[in-house]
């Protein structure tokens, strides 16, 4: 089981959080094979996830068992959060508080 997985295909993202020792997934396969597997701690990005967002939300409850969901968004309509609100996720956050929201992870 993974500690924490961040789903995203922000590419110019992963390159600003490069220590991040988290799993990242871009494709529907790797998002297919890390709830096989679990993890504990979701982050889902809203603007870029090329799938539905509250189901993408619903299947890391509900296959992973994520105790945590946190949606995060940078340019996007507020639709999308609001979307990701009632799906599930725990908390909606902007992708400047991603770094931080990563480091209280560990804690």
């Amino acid at each position: 089981m993974s500690d924490a997985v961040i789903i995203s295909c922000d590419t110019a993202l992963r390159q600003k959080i490069p220590g991040a020792d988290v799993r990242w997934v871009e494709t529907r396969e790797q998002f297919e094979a890390a709830l096989g597997e679990g993890f504990a701690f979701a982050l889902v990005d809203v603007c870029s996830c090329q799938e539905d967002v509250a189901q993408v939300i619903r299947d890391c409850r509900e296959r992973a068992n994520a105790h945590r969901i946190v949606a995060f968004l940078s340019e996007c309509a507020g639709d999308d959060a609001i979307r990701a609100h009632i799906a599930g996720a725990d908390r909606i956050i902007s992708v400047d508080q991603l770094e931080e929201e990563l480091a209280t992870s560990h804690d």
